[in-house]
């Protein structure tokens, strides 16, 4: 997914499928689909546009693509009569990441500017506890942590109450 502005108010946004399997075969020959130089796995011959929208880009434009996602799921998950589950990857901007998500956002204006974890806007510059990932064994006594904890689906799934996440309340979310 990406867009540009064509007009102070009219944008433009597409979508679409890009091939990233360099296993690939054609399930009607068997030959394999990623062959010679025209078709690599970097080249843009292999992106297939699906949507382009015309009009105001903002989180409602983004709704419009929500059917192209659920397809994508599905194609990773099941089968489509004799075709396998597909290896699907969405590319995608900040910006559309947060309008298709409808979380996170501008720290200045979204309380939860992160569209993956609990922090808020005002807990952005204050430093934490050094984190065992990456700050624990750095050499600098005086290096400062900023690192906040992941929120993930497993993450939510495993907790009693899942508004609380590490001691912090994240039952309210920016839309």
């Amino acid at each position: 997914i990406d867009g540009a502005e064509l007009t102070r108010h009219i944008s433009h946004v597409m979508a679409g499928m890009k091939m990233n399997d360099a296993a690939a075969t054609c399930p009607l020959t068997g030959q394999p689909l990623l062959v010679g130089q025209f078709v690599t796995t970097q080249s843009r011959n292999l992106c297939f546009p699906w949507q382009i929208h015309l009009g105001k880009k903002n989180t409602a434009m983004y709704a419009h693509f929500e059917p192209m996602f659920m397809f994508t799921r599905k194609a990773q998950t099941g089968s489509f009569g004799v075709y396998q589950p597909l290896l699907i990857t969405t590319e995608i901007d900040m910006s559309a990441t947060w309008k298709g998500l409808k979380r996170g956002g501008d720290a200045k204006v979204k309380e939860y500017p992160c569209h993956c974890c609990g922090t808020t806007s005002n807990d952005l510059s204050t430093p934490r506890p050094r984190c065992r990932r990456w700050c624990s064994a750095h050499p600098d006594g005086s290096w400062k942590c900023y690192h906040h904890p992941i929120v993930t689906d497993e993450v939510l799934l495993s907790c009693e109450d899942p508004t609380t996440i590490s001691g912090r309340e994240n039952a309210k979310r920016d839309p």
